[in-house]
């Protein structure tokens, strides 16, 4: 069986919910590669924004329109280990600076 048709094996065992999550994500992965120009995308051309997309883009406008810097990958690490009580942990382990 191939990955694609374990995949949708899967997929058909989820809830409707969650095979939109499923599928969000899928989006998530096609549009990185297209953007970092990616040569081959499986055939499929760029379609449009998501409704995770559009949701993220309108997001990313307000913070820029705020003035407020955009997070870099190891601030939003810390800002998730902050909130979920794991700073210590990412210390222990030598990820970025969390202070």
């Amino acid at each position: 069986m191939s990955t694609l048709e374990r995949v949708v094996e899967r997929l058909k065992e989820l809830p409707p919910e969650k095979q939109q999550q499923v599928l969000d994500f899928v989006e998530f992965v096609r549009d990185r590669a297209l953007a970092a120009g990616a040569e081959e995308t499986a055939g499929v051309p760029a379609g449009p924004p998501t409704a995770l997309g559009r949701r993220l883009r309108a997001i990313r406008e307000r913070i820029e329109a705020s003035g407020e810097p955009l997070l870099d990958a190891d601030e939003v690490l810390r800002e998730l280990a902050e909130r979920r009580g794991g700073v210590a942990a990412l210390e222990a382990r030598g990820d970025a600076d969390v202070r």
